[in-house]
Parts: C-alpha cells; structure tokens; sequence
C-alpha cells in the first residue's frame, strides 16, 4: 500500500515529521524488541503465546464500554478534513453490533489495557479510544482511523500516537453504573452508563471485526492487527442510550460535527488478545517525504 502526505507541508513541518519518524524507529527498536524477548520469556515458561497485549472487556469485573455518534450527511466532508484523513482514505458507513443500522459513525471506547507479563515503565492502564472508520481507494480495505480529542497543538503533527498519550485523568469507579471522568489541559469528557442485565445480547458485525486488521494514525502511520478469534465470537450487551450520560467541556473542533448524543452504547463482553505489527508502513512513510 502506498502511503502519501495529503499535500506537501512546510520546511519546518518535514523536520518534525522526520524527528517524529526518528522517535517512532527508535520505539521499533526498543519497546517493541522488548515485548518479543517477554513473547520468548512466556513461551519457555510453557505459558500462552498470544501475549502482546490484551484488551479486557470482562463484564462486569473491567468493562468495556463503547459509545456511537453519528456524523450528519453534511458534516462529512467537514469531518474528514477536521481530523486530517489523508488522501486516499474516504469515510465509510459501519455497523458495529448485528443489527445495527451502517451509518458514518465515530466510536469512543473506554477499557482497561494489559500485558500478560512484565515490562519496565509499562503499567496496566485505562485507554480512552476515538476512531472512526476508512476505506482506502486504492485497496478497498476498511480500517480503523485513531482520531485525537484534545485540543492541543501537538496534536496537528502526532503521527504515530508518539504524542497521543494518556489523559493526565481517567477516574473509573463502579458500582451500580460505569462513571468515567476524563481529564487533559482544558479538556473534560464524562460518561455514566448504568449496568445491565447479561441475559441480552448481541453478536458483533463481520464487518466491524473485520476493520480491526489494522489502524491508521495521524499523517498516515499504519499498524497491523491480528487477534484471536475471541474478537469474533465476543458479544455486545446493549445499553440504554437514553439512560446513558455523556458530557463534555472543551476539546478539538472536530467534536463540534459529531452528535452530541451516542445513538447507541453497549458493553463489551469478552476479552481479546491483539498482536501488532506496528509502525507498519515506515520506511513508505520516510520516502513520501524525501
């Protein structure tokens, strides 16, 4: 797949984009090496190989929640180039559960992300995730496009998710509902869901498992996925949308073209194994800008 800048950007742009590759190639080197030799370490140990990292959506011990806004017919065009989708890429309608209607949708996903062994500096930690979903013009494939919500000058020159760390704030407390507060510079987001019953459920959509094969970044970096087939054969449980609060202060523009309300919201149940071929296409990436 070749992978292109959507116009050529200033001097001093090419600089960050090459610094950024350079930080990028150097994680390739380091921390991903790191999670092979633990990979090794677990499969002597006579443990389970699929090891690079697990999302658990283990209801209702650590829930995963995942909320859909639409995107109004008008407002798609505006949204591509709000969230700089790169040329090539076109938004594409998804449905996420069986039943769902496809629509152009944008996913906010909120979960708890481990590794099944130990690396330094590496703690298990809550994600919060938006995306929305591509189809490249060239392949056909549908993918996943990570999208940053904070309204912070790095967030035009992350490629990678090299920028896009964790919130400075995620507060998650159960009970009788899932509450999430969000937190980052001047930044809120809020979530409270109530808990349901597991007696209803529903299968997720091929064609939403079949888009997680890989994820576009910001300035077109790639990761590939594989997973198990615990992805396929998860369920959603269906929540309420109408019982479902979510509110928020402040963020990036592109927030503004999305409803203000999920049209729908379910949890997530079982837990999926992911084994990434990160940074995918970076030499393709260093030879658009040369």
């Amino acid at each position: 797949m070749q992978a292109r800048l959507s116009q050529a950007p200033p001097s001093n742009v090419v600089i960050d984009l090459i610094v950024s590759l350079g930080t990028i190639q150097a994680i390739k080197q380091g921390f991903v090496p790191a999670i092979a030799l633990g990979n090794a370490a677990a499969i002597a140990a006579g443990q389970q190989p699929l090891v690079d990292y697990t999302i658990l959506g283990d209801y209702p011990n650590n829930p995963k929640i995942m909320l859909n806004f639409k995107v109004s017919k008008n407002s798609i065009e505006e949204l591509a180039r709000a969230i700089n989708m790169p040329d090539g890429l076109e938004l594409v309608p998804m449905s996420v559960s069986e039943d769902s209607k496809s629509e152009i949708i944008v996913s906010l996903e909120v979960f708890l992300l481990t590794l099944p062994f130990e690396i330094e500096g590496f703690d298990d930690e809550f994600k919060v995730v938006w995306t929305t979903y591509v189809k490249n013009s060239e392949t056909n494939v549908v993918s996943l496009f990570d999208i940053f919500p904070f309204d912070t000058p790095q967030a035009m020159y992350d490629i990678g998710g090299i920028l896009e760390t964790a919130p400075e704030e995620i507060a998650v407390n159960t009970g009788t509902s899932l509450d999430v507060s969000i937190k980052d510079a001047d930044t809120e987001f809020y979530i409270s869901a109530p808990f349901v019953s597991t007696t209803v459920v529903k299968g997720i959509s091929p064609q939403w498992v079949n888009a997680h094969q890989q994820v576009y970044w910001n300035k077109n970096v790639v990761d590939q996925y594989h997973h198990n087939g615990d992805l396929y054969y998860a369920k959603l449980l269906p929540i309420d949308e109408k019982k479902v609060t979510f509110g928020r202060e402040g963020g990036a523009a592109w927030l503004d073209l999305i409803d203000e309300k999920p049209f729908e919201a379910f949890y997530f149940d079982g837990v999926c194994t992911f084994v990434t071929s990160p940074y995918d296409n970076l030499e393709e990436l260093y030879e658009g800008i040369e």
